[in-house]
């Protein structure tokens, strides 16, 4: 908060003689030089002496200012407040040097938190300047928003935000915040994407961006936003993977959720089980990518419970004429148990026996089909074919 409280040492070498009394003048003149030259406490000590010696509230208020300043330099500001309000008091002082002491103390107690009697002076500043200030926008903003006034808040952040010479990463944070507050979602991700443009690329600020816009439903604009959080090397958590994957997935880009998920499993983000196995595979199939799709079926149908993926995967392998390996995925199938179509399945496995040169394990496969009325009649054809050829 110091920043905001505007110390005007120097301004003691500006009074004239003809505004003070001569006396006066010349030992604030000499106090000044007691403060530059870090002499904190023979400062005081001179202006407690002048002030019992000192008659007329025009000299009064120039040291109680000086004195309020020398408060502020020590890091003593309950003292300096208490000092600036002994000028108001006073009703001496005008101009520049009046305004200063207004948002000295403004912003003093709202350090204190006494935030509606600062914001009393600062609005009376703001009345009284002759131009408005970034700083008293941004010290009203912050002090609306502990008073939970967060409209008004908004009001001036948006103000200092539009007079500031140049972008304050703190302002663009706090303008963000209360347009979400607010409700203003797209103004707070056009703010929140002049941030990462002023100030640069930071997970705090993608992250804030990526939610809001999945809660506009623009997920388009999240899996962009996400994607440069990733190319930056900011996503570390499993969460954060998963979201990545299936916005890759549901924009038809399977290939790249894919590769994130392996990338994920690799380096131990994400883990290696069967919910993550299984999607990689559905992933890389979606991107033809068959050769790695039947590599993750493969491991996911070993840690699942039920024989379906193993049947998936035996399919995969008969469609790619690998009859032998897709013999031992039926078996595994029918061994783990619990798939839908079981008669399918053994015809399946006596099919891909007879297509490996293997006519006695097909026998066997299309007798166990025999046994189910579906495929009963195309067993009892494999079976005597079979017999044929003994």
């Amino acid at each position: 908060m110091r920043k905001f409280l505007f110390m005007a040492l120097s301004a003691l070498s500006l009074w004239g003689a003809g505004q003070l009394s001569p006396g006066v003048y010349r030992e604030l003149t000499e106090i000044q030089k007691l403060i530059e030259g870090k002499k904190s406490d023979e400062a005081a000590k001179r202006i407690d002496e002048l002030l019992a010696e000192t008659q007329g509230d025009y000299n009064l208020a120039f040291i109680y200012q000086a004195q309020g300043y020398l408060y502020l330099e020590s890091d003593q500001p309950a003292k300096a407040k208490a000092s600036f309000e002994k000028v108001l008091t006073l009703k001496a002082l005008e101009g520049s040097a009046y305004l200063n002491i207004l948002q000295n103390l403004g912003a003093l107690c709202i350090q204190d938190g006494e935030y509606e009697k600062g914001i009393d002076y600062l609005l009376r500043w703001l009345k009284e300047a002759p131009k408005p200030s970034a700083g008293v926008h941004i010290t009203l903003a912050t002090a609306y928003v502990k008073l939970e006034k967060t409209a008004t808040a908004l009001e001036h952040a948006k103000t200092a935000v539009a007079l500031a010479t140049e972008p304050k990463e703190p302002w663009y944070r706090l303008l963000s915040a209360l347009y979400y507050q607010n409700g203003q979602l797209d103004n707070a991700v056009t703010t929140l994407e002049k941030t990462v443009e002023f100030f640069g690329v930071k997970k705090d600020y993608l992250t804030q961006l990526f939610g809001i816009l999945m809660q506009q439903e623009k997920q388009a604009k999240a899996l962009a936003v996400w994607a440069l959080a990733y190319r930056s090397g900011l996503l570390e958590s499993k969460e954060e993977y998963e979201q990545l994957a299936m916005l890759h997935g549901s924009h038809g880009v399977p290939l790249d959720a894919a590769k994130i998920l392996v990338e994920g499993m690799q380096k131990g983000i994400l883990p290696k089980d069967l919910e993550h196995l299984r999607l990689t595979y559905e992933y890389f199939l979606g991107a033809k990518e068959y050769e790695s799709a039947k590599t993750y079926l493969a491991q996911a149908a070993e840690l699942s419970e039920k024989g379906e993926l193993y049947l998936q995967y035996g399919q995969l392998l008969f469609e790619a004429e690998a009859y032998a390996e897709a013999a031992q995925a039926f078996e595994n199938a029918l061994k783990k148990g619990k798939i839908k179509h079981v008669a399918d399945t053994w015809m399946l496995l006596g099919i891909s026996y007879y297509e490996a040169g293997n006519d006695k394990e097909s026998k066997r496969a299309f007798t166990q089909a025999e046994g189910f009325e579906k495929s009963r009649a195309s067993a009892k054809s494999w079976i005597n074919f079979l017999q044929s050829r003994e």
